[in-house]
């Protein structure tokens, strides 16, 4: 489990060559409509990275080209 206050920078990384289900849970809501817009996008192929960090800060999150380790 991990806790991650409101911004606070993460990158997640699985080593190795192992499958993972992650489970996000995020709390107050609002988080999955950002879901919902990529997954709008991906209908229409594998979407750009520009459109997503577009869409990202239509939901206050801000992508990091180099996060804090």
């Amino acid at each position: 489990m991990i806790y991650l206050p409101k911004g606070i920078a993460h990158a997640p990384k699985v080593g190795g060559n192992d499958r993972l289900t992650v489970i996000v849970l995020c709390v107050p809501g609002g988080f999955d409509h950002f879901f919902a817009a990529c997954a709008e996008e991906s209908k229409k192929g594998e979407p750009e990275m520009s459109i997503l960090i577009k869409l990202a800060g239509e939901y206050g999150i801000e992508f990091q080209s180099d996060p804090v380790r």
